[in-house]
């Protein structure tokens, strides 16, 4: 219970005092901004020369300290024609409360109270009426208000709670007043800074209002790894958007960082000679030039069908072609000597060798239709088609018939003389006889 008290005097041959007491209380509504002013009984207390009393009025007037416009009275008044001396006389300010209305700014919030008494009486020696006033004030700080301000970045969450209730940005709090601060972060980011009045600060604990309140938060967005591989394909990702300022857009690599809500396009188109691309992320099947929104680490891998062609070997009469696959893309392929009819694919490595059988000259020796050199080594990027051919040697046929003999060599219906030349592996039909005589 507060007090306003103070004394009116009656200076003369007949001095006496009143004692004045208003007795109050003082309630702060935050939600309002307004303060009011409770009156409980008051008194008011006479000593001195003796008399008879008849009234005493008080006029009190309410004032909000920041806002003086706005006042509000009340009047306590005693009465009575008994004798004042050492007399108490009680009553209780009419009306029993008045509210008043504070500004909007913030800082102390203070009501004045100011009383103005005046006592009449009326005295038998000297006889006569008689008025006396007297005032007093106090002025009482009723609640100090503060501003709370509230920053969540990008990704952050800052709650803060006065008792069951929630606050926002730009409230008022009151000195004194108990806030609970909870700090979280959203999907995809991990919490960075929490403070209070720039000091960290734990999340879930009570700070005790003593001045402005700044609660700030900032978090950052999660990031991962982009794993990129390919078999017989070619992986293009670009990043369209990204919620992390400062990530550029564009085509990321095999190990770029890539962040929590990154937006990526992720094309695959077959190599040089392959085929039939299947592309996964994250081990499921996608759609080439589809886009996919980060959450986690990304796996892009892309394969493809090496391409496979037909191996033709021709070697003609007297020749022979020997081709080996030295090396092959083709996962299970061996490296051996193939046949005609073989499979090759697309990047195998092929050492060709020609040969001629004995009696041959080696003729022709090609690689589809182009002349290669034995033991040279061919690429695989088509079918193959590998031929060789030869031609027999040649021999000087001599024929020497003596005195009365004849020699007659043939081939077939071809007869041949001395000098001419005849082919390794011909058959030749040789006739000899003697001239009559």
């Amino acid at each position: 219970m507060a007090k306003l008290q103070y004394t009116i005097t009656r200076s003369g041959w007949d001095t006496w005092q009143a004692d004045v007491t208003i007795n109050y209380t003082v309630s702060y509504d935050k939600d309002t901004n307004k303060s009011t002013v409770t009156f409980a009984s008051s008194s008011l207390s006479y000593w001195g020369q003796n008399g008879f009393g008849s009234s005493s009025e008080t006029a009190i007037t309410v004032t909000a300290g920041d806002n003086t416009s706005s006042k509000k009275t009340a009047t306590l008044t005693t009465s009575g024609n008994t004798r004042m001396e050492g007399q108490t006389y009680s009553g209780t300010p009419s009306p029993v409360s008045v509210t008043v209305q504070h500004s909007s700014g913030t800082g102390a919030k203070t009501v004045k109270i100011s009383a103005n008494s005046t006592v009449s009486g009326y005295f038998l020696s000297p006889s006569g009426q008689y008025n006396v006033s007297g005032s007093g004030s106090k002025t009482q700080t009723v609640a100090t208000v503060y501003t709370l301000s509230i920053s969540a970045g990008t990704g952050s969450t800052v709650t803060v709670k006065r008792g069951n209730s929630t606050l926002n940005d730009g409230d008022t709090v009151l000195a004194g007043d108990a806030l609970t601060v909870t700090f979280g972060a959203a999907t995809g980011y991990n919490l960075n800074t929490h403070t209070v009045n720039g000091s960290s600060f734990t999340s879930g604990g009570t700070h005790s209002v003593a001045g402005n309140v700044a609660v700030k938060a900032t978090a950052k967005v999660k990031s991962f790894t982009l794993s990129v591989s390919e078999t017989g394909a070619a992986v293009t990702v670009n990043r369209t958007s990204s919620p992390k300022q400062g990530a550029a857009t564009g085509t990321v690599k095999n190990g770029a960082t890539i962040y929590h809500g990154d937006v990526l396009k992720i094309s695959a188109s077959a190599a040089t000679g392959y085929q039939n691309v299947t592309l996964k992320v994250n081990g499921s099947t996608f759609t080439s030039g589809s886009t996919h929104t980060v959450s986690a680490a990304v796996s892009v891998i892309a394969t493809a069908a090496v391409k496979s062609f037909a191996l033709n070997i021709s070697a003609g009469l007297g020749s022979t072609v020997t081709v080996m696959r030295t090396s092959s893309p083709k996962q299970g392929a061996t490296t051996e000597r193939l046949y005609h009819g073989a499979t090759v694919y697309h990047g195998d490595t092929l050492k060709v060798t020609f040969g001629a059988d004995t009696g041959y000259t080696l003729a022709a020796h090609t690689v589809n239709g182009s002349t290669v050199d034995s033991g040279s080594v061919h690429t695989v990027s088509a079918k193959v088609t590998v031929a060789a051919t030869a031609t027999a040697k040649t021999y000087k046929l001599t024929i020497s018939a003596g005195t009365g003999a004849t020699v007659t060599v043939k081939s077939g219906s071809t007869t041949y003389k001395n000098g001419d030349m005849v082919a390794y592996g011909q058959t030749l039909q040789i006739n000899f006889a003697a001239k009559s005589g």
